[in-house]
């Protein structure tokens, strides 16, 4: 089973299903063809399958290369002249039966492992173009030399990958904000706007590599998306799965970013690597990155590696990286300690699709949601005033956008553990209480927990677990109304499953602002609640957990 070619490996092999470490083999031919040089000896090349003539000459054991290579050595240190006793016809048909085994196996029935074409001779799906590089290789270098014959099959390769690199399509997948939006909650009406005027926003999804062939096609599908609809305003580009970038793929783009201007749209871009984003930046396509970006990737450049948080630090990098901004290729732009709301700047560059969606939501809710502050109830302009000032929501603004009853909260104070000024990291500890939130912002986030004995690749990142943090998940973002944790809540209360495993940690976020404002009702108190209290609570989470579903599938968590 060395190379694939049978079932398992010979008899006496201890390790049969075992794969060949490729690198130690060539390593040891290597230096016996250097040895063999040196000693003025005859190099010859050598085939990693070598092995599996021999099974298919007859060989039953491990030992037979062993005795094979006995044998040839044994004629070739004795300087008996062997060859003068084996009649040449049977040499040569050594040689033409190794000739014709070579041409067999990899150019002349090599098709049969290869996929079809997409072109079609009569209704039949041709031959991989890959098939006929072999095929004149062989035909040059019979008229040439084996140099023309490899230099021409290489032209053909070069020639193959620039034209298939430039028919794929760089953009994988496409939608828009009224499909899929931010894991930020939001109010309903907030909600509804997005609903009817979330087309505004498209996000096409990028991959491979992008070069002066693809490059030219993003631009052509950013150019129709964008020319496409009049009400285009934003079009987020989603670097997730982009391997690489060069410097016309950049070109294409700042030609697509001035086309998009031209009509009114503006290109924001996300979720890229360091290197990539290095390669953007330095074309001029992206002017003002969003400051939790540059904090990570001025953490990736500090370290040498993608960035690891501190463990109290979840999907915010608000509080971290100050000292190590200069120096590392992203100085020129400047940073702000201060708070800021999520829709603030100009920003044309985000660390995740999340931060991208809440700017361009917050940019579409001021022109068609708060313009018209008198259309709107006095409760949605001060929630909207709340979030944009980092200030606390009142009592009353609260109750009513939780429909609770006027005074309800102040009655509840006396049974909650009330927190005024959680710094952002803070983490909630009480798995099962019901979080009331008054100031500031909450995120819930999966940590990577690996277990002792998971295989896991070097190099590779979990799925799911990436940008900011490295090793943490974003489920939601709760903003000032919410009320968290109400699963939990209810589980614990009536004593049913509550996997600590599924639930998500719940860390104080400064999104909303620079500290929070939280009530906490511990299970524990349920039983000393008034009868009318636990049904209001009831109704209050009954809503709260039917909106969260519906935004769940709206946001993709």
């Amino acid at each position: 089973g060395i190379m694939g070619k049978f079932p398992t490996g010979p008899d006496g092999d201890p390790s049969p299903d075992d794969v060949i470490d490729f690198d130690t083999e060539l390593t040891t031919v290597g230096m016996s063809a250097v040895l063999t040089g040196l000693t003025n000896g005859v190099v010859t090349f050598h085939r990693l399958g070598s092995s599996i003539q021999i099974r298919m000459d007859g060989g039953t054991h491990r030992i037979a290369v062993l005795s094979s290579a006995g044998f040839v050595g044994l004629w070739f240190f004795s300087s008996i002249p062997l060859g003068h006793y084996i009649p040449k016809f049977f040499l040569g048909g050594l040689f033409l039966q190794s000739g014709w085994s070579l041409l067999e196996g990899n150019v002349v029935l090599a098709y049969k492992s290869m996929p079809t074409s997409r072109y079609t001779f009569f209704g039949r799906p041709m031959v991989s173009l890959q098939y006929w590089v072999a095929v004149v290789c062989v035909i040059v270098a019979a008229f040439s030399s084996p140099f023309t014959g490899i230099s021409a099959g290489l032209i053909m390769c070069l020639l193959g990958f620039l034209g298939q690199s430039s028919t794929v399509n760089p953009v994988s997948s496409m939608s828009d904000g009224k499909w899929t939006m931010s894991r930020t909650m939001r109010p309903f009406w907030e909600l509804k706007v997005l609903r009817q005027d979330g087309d505004r926003i498209v996000i096409l999804y990028l991959q491979g590599q992008l070069f002066f062939g693809s490059g030219q096609a993003l631009a052509s599908a950013i150019a129709q998306v964008v020319e496409g609809s009049d009400s285009v305003q934003y079009c987020i580009l989603s670097f997730a799965k982009v391997t690489g970038v060069d410097a016309s793929a950049c070109k294409e783009l700042q030609s697509a970013l001035s086309r998009a201007g031209r009509r009114g749209c503006k290109l924001i871009f996300c979720r890229m690597s360091p290197a990539i984003f290095e390669a953007i930046s330095a074309s001029g396509v992206i002017k003002l990155p969003d400051k939790d970006l540059r904090d990570v990737l001025e953490s990736a450049a500090h370290k040498g590696s993608p960035p690891e948080e501190d463990e109290n630090e979840v999907e915010d990098a608000d509080h971290h990286h100050t000292e190590h901004s200069a120096g590392l290729g992203m100085s020129p732009f400047r940073r702000r300690s201060s708070f800021h709301a999520l829709g603030e700047g100009d920003n044309d560059a985000f660390d995740h699709e999340t931060d991208a969606l809440d700017y361009c939501a917050d940019q579409i809710l001021k022109k068609h949601c708060y313009a018209d502050q008198a259309s709107l109830k006095d409760y949605m302009v001060a929630y909207r005033q709340t979030c944009d000032l980092g200030l606390r929501l009142t009592d009353h603004v609260f109750e009513t956008m939780n429909r609770l009853p006027s005074g309800f909260m102040q009655c509840l104070q006396a049974h909650c553990k009330v927190d005024t000024s959680l710094a952002p990291g803070h983490n909630m500890t009480d798995g099962t209480a019901l979080y009331f939130l008054f100031q500031g912002a909450i995120a819930t986030v999966d940590r990577l927990k690996v277990k002792e004995g998971t295989h896991i690749l070097a190099n590779m990142n979990i799925k799911g677990f990436h940008g900011r943090g490295g090793g943490q998940r974003l489920r939601k973002r709760y903003p000032p109304g919410s009320v968290v944790n109400q699963t939990s809540f209810i589980l614990s209360r009536y004593e049913h499953l509550l996997d600590r495993e599924l639930q998500a940690d719940m860390v104080i976020s400064s999104k909303f602002g620079l500290c929070s404002e939280v009530w906490s009702l511990p299970a524990a108190a349920w039983a000393s609640l008034p009868m009318d209290m636990q049904n209001t609570i009831d109704k209050m989470v009954m809503m709260h957990q039917s909106e969260q579903r519906q935004h769940t599938l709206l946001s993709g968590e």
